[in-house]
């Protein structure tokens, strides 16, 4: 996202970009209905997570749905009223849709938090459970995203950020003024037997690489050990294994990083490398205040 607001040519290495996966593209469709009430199918693809709707279910609520919109009334606060529109059974989780719904519309200047109301308050972090055998992995997902949008001044805001993307769809590359000048994204799944000439392996922090995840089944240390072995013989000329110092927590607090423990294993003695600490110069307006 960041490359493309700033222009600097790139290329993906991946399967399915992240915004691109299918719980991601569920949240952001709660999302875009807040946003847009005449989104029929961002309202569609909401409705159909909850157990028994199915498609015509779903058209059915949205053909009332239109009525509303002709008359004034908004669908995003009345939602739950529609529930003898569908089976029985649905009725429980449209309700409690709706009144997520109305949590959501009362939060649109908080992008984030509605990110967590969709996952936790609106009943997305159990739809995951029933859905995805790796429900904990598409749950951290989705706090990832969360933590993306707490740069996002506005719903507004968070979801123009994400049209951008949507136009990098067709092209993997944004062009450079070179063909070869352009900076490679890639999992360290992906660049198993490719080399480049220069590499930064990056979030070398415990709890990142190795992940929390890995290490809390059995043999999970030893496969992420194995990953940074592969990543570290990924570069050809020039290495850069990095980590953060801190990380800011969603309520704005500092927290300290240990470096990783696949760095504390680096052979001991005169290194081959330089170690380096960089700090960012201090933000003007912060100077200023």
């Amino acid at each position: 996202m960041e490359l493309a607001r700033r222009g600097i040519p790139f290329l993906v290495r991946a399967g399915v970009r992240f915004f691109e996966q299918a719980h991601i593209k569920d949240v952001l469709a709660h999302l875009k209905f807040i946003q847009n009430p005449q989104d029929e199918l961002s309202f569609k693809r909401v409705v159909k997570l909850v157990p028994g709707i199915g498609a015509a279910s779903a058209d059915a609520l949205w053909a009332q749905v239109e009525q509303w919109l002709r008359m004034g009334r908004d669908a995003r606060t009345h939602l739950d009223s529609l529930a003898q529109l569908v089976p029985p059974k649905a009725r429980p989780g449209l309700q409690a849709l709706g009144g997520a719904l109305q949590t959501l519309v009362a939060m649109r200047s908080q992008p984030s938090e509605m990110i967590r109301c969709v996952l936790h308050e609106g009943g997305y972090g159990e739809a995951l459970k029933q859905r995805y055998a790796n429900a904990q992995a598409r749950h951290d997902d989705v706090l990832q995203l969360a933590d993306y949008a707490l740069q996002a001044e506005s719903l507004e805001q968070l979801l123009a950020d994400l049209t951008l993307l949507d136009s990098l769809e067709a092209e993997d590359v944004v062009e450079g003024a070179e063909p070869d000048e352009k900076l490679t994204l890639s999992s360290v799944h992906q660049a198993k037997g490719l080399e480049w000439r220069a590499v930064f392996l990056i979030w070398l922090a415990d709890g990142r690489f190795p992940s929390a995840p890995a290490l809390r089944v059995p043999d999970g240390e030893e496969e992420e050990r194995r990953l940074f072995y592969v990543a570290v013989t990924r570069a050809k000329d020039e290495l850069y294994l990095t980590y953060p110092m801190m990380q800011e927590e969603r309520d704005q607090a500092r927290l300290l990083l240990r470096p990783s423990r696949f760095l504390d294993e680096l052979p001991a003695g005169p290194p081959p490398y330089e170690k380096w600490s960089i700090e960012l110069a201090p933000r003007p307006e912060l100077l200023e205040e």
